[in-house]
């Protein structure tokens, strides 16, 4: 199980506040770190099958390159997230995973030289190994996004198996999807930091095109296999919608698989089952 502040930095969000280029920054790194002593003394005996995640795609709400003093601030709220689990105390937060996002979830904002900075966790339970990690690196993928986000039909297809290159995307097929997981393994994951690739999937387009689930699953296959590839774990984006454009695998209020064939490449990707024909 996994607990993080989701959307509390979205502009576009009534009553947001964890905005990184506020000018009220001594306010909300105060209310931040309230925020998560509450969550961290109200959870503290929950054992390890239980995560914090700082943040969720936080960023100026301005796609592009990232912008100080922003970055920055999005250093020092890991930093007090970090520090504010860890002396929550209790049974299990000293020693508890933490999840720790870059810019906006970006690949290349979190691995590239763009202001990331990993956080101390210098209060740690001591009975943690000195030489182990606590702390795991949290990205988001969705390249290409015309296939995987936009509500549009106008990208259906993904991979080399596509048959129709006017609906497969020019950019973001399997060599990107590999050289974006290798450059995170090769940035923190040989250093000992695990990757969670804590979102990922395409949407449902076969109103537009009645082959787009093929295509869907092949996409989810190929992400949680190179993944596994690289030693990194996945988590696909449900948002609970199911129809045009909808990322759900299952219908929330029947429970009724809905996606079994994207389920199928899932755990074909991560080697636990045959993946049946769509």
């Amino acid at each position: 199980m996994l607990i993080n502040m989701h959307g509390d930095g979205y502009k576009t969000v009534s009553n947001s506040w964890l905005i990184c280029d506020s000018s009220n920054q001594t306010t909300i790194r105060a209310k931040y770190q309230k925020n998560w002593q509450q969550i961290a003394n109200k959870f503290q005996n929950y054992d390890q099958h239980l995560i914090f995640e700082s943040m969720n795609e936080e960023f100026t709400g301005q796609y592009g390159n990232p912008t100080q003093p922003c970055y920055s601030n999005i250093n020092s709220y890991n930093q007090i997230f970090v520090d504010t689990v860890r002396k929550a105390g209790g049974n299990n937060n000293g020693s508890r995973w933490l999840l720790i996002p870059g810019w906006n979830t970006n690949i290349d904002y979190t691995a590239g030289n763009y202001g990331f900075t990993l956080p101390t966790d210098k209060y740690r339970s001591s009975s943690v190994p000195g030489n182990e990690q606590r702390i795991m690196i949290s990205v988001h993928y969705y390249d290409p996004w015309d296939f995987t986000g936009a509500d549009s039909g106008a990208s259906t297809q993904w991979g080399r198996a596509a048959t129709n290159p006017s609906k497969r995307s020019t950019w973001g097929q399997e060599d990107h999807l590999d050289a974006q997981l290798k450059k995170m393994h090769d940035t923190f994951g040989v250093k000992g930091y695990p990757i969670v690739v804590g979102e990922y999937g395409a949407n449902d387009k076969t109103s537009s095109d009645s082959s787009n689930n093929k295509y869907r699953a092949n996409y989810a296959h190929a992400v949680v296999a190179t993944a596994k590839k690289y030693g990194e774990a996945t988590i696909y984006w449900d948002n609970g919608a199911t129809g045009q454009y909808g990322f759900g695998l299952f219908d929330r209020r029947s429970y009724a698989v809905t996606q079994q064939g994207i389920i199928n490449a899932i755990m074909s990707g991560l080697g636990g089952g045959a993946r049946s024909a769509m």
